[in-house]
This record gives C-alpha cells, sequence and structure tokens, in this order.
C-alpha cells in the first residue's frame, strides 16, 4: 500500500510537470511588413540614372536588419551584339535600428550599361527575433 502511494504521487507530480505553463505564447512570430514607397510599380528610369528606393519597414518587436535585391526580368536571351550591354544585377545588405519601425532612403545608381527592360526589386527584412518579411515590385529601364 505504501508504495501504491509512492506510485500515484510519482504519477501526479509527472503529470504536473507535463502540464506546465511553457506553451510559448509570448514568443514573436509576427514577420516584420514593408511598404515600398518608391519606386512606384512599372516606374521608368533611364539607364544612368539614379534609382532612389524609400521603403518603410515595420515589426510588432523589433526590427533587425534588411536585404535589397535587384535583378534583371527578362528571359535572359538578348539580340545584340554590343558586349557593353549588361544584365544588371544588385545586391545590398544593412543592420536596421533596433526600433518598430523604420523608413529607409537609398539612392542605387543604374549603370550606363544597364541592359534595358523590366527588373525586380526585392526586400527582406528580420526582425530581432529571426521573422522574415518579403515585398517586390518591378520597375524599368530605358536607354535612349
Amino acid at each position: 500500500m505504501k508504495n501504491l502511494k509512492y506510485i500515484y504521487l510519482s504519477i501526479i507530480i509527472l503529470f504536473a510537470a507535463a502540464c506546465s505553463n511553457d506553451d510559448h505564447s509570448d514568443q514573436d512570430t509576427q514577420p516584420p511588413t514593408i511598404t515600398i514607397l518608391k519606386p512606384t510599380k512599372d516606374q521608368v528610369f533611364e539607364s544612368g540614372d539614379d534609382l532612389h528606393i524609400e521603403v518603410k519597414f515595420v515589426d510588432n518587436t523589433a526590427l533587425a536588419s534588411y536585404k535589397i535585391e535587384i535583378h534583371h526580368g527578362g528571359d535572359g536571351h538578348g539580340h545584340g551584339t554590343d558586349i557593353r550591354i549588361v544584365e544588371w544585377e544588385y545586391e545590398v545588405e544593412g543592420s536596421l535600428p533596433n526600433s518598430k519601425e523604420y523608413t529607409l532612403h537609398l539612392e542605387i545608381a543604374i549603370p550606363a550599361e544597364a541592359e534595358e527592360g523590366e527588373y525586380h526589386l526585392g526586400l527582406y527584412a528580420l526582425d530581432t527575433s529571426g521573422n522574415q518579411g518579403t515585398a517586390w515590385t518591378d520597375f524599368v529601364v530605358e536607354n535612349h
């Protein structure tokens, strides 16, 4: 009978430990939001001009870092023989202030030899919990 009492007590302790309030409900799982203010969708730029990027990052706890990626949106083939024309690609990463909101302003030079066409602009943001948000837009480069 005495052993049975200890067995029941052990079961109750194990059950209580398994039911602890360790459900991580306070853990941040919400990714940052990204609003691309500039460039506007399908905005046209001349090769050799500056591309002004203005982006608003917002998070429910705290922002950590960003990444910007630009690449040509064409299908990869060309018809010209001018080897100076290139499918422009660009990538940069940076830190964001440990705050809930930040607006980034960045000037990026579009190479004079950038191939005409549609380009994709991708933005990524990480918060201090490691959640990632993304946003995409397109813009056009022309050579005149």
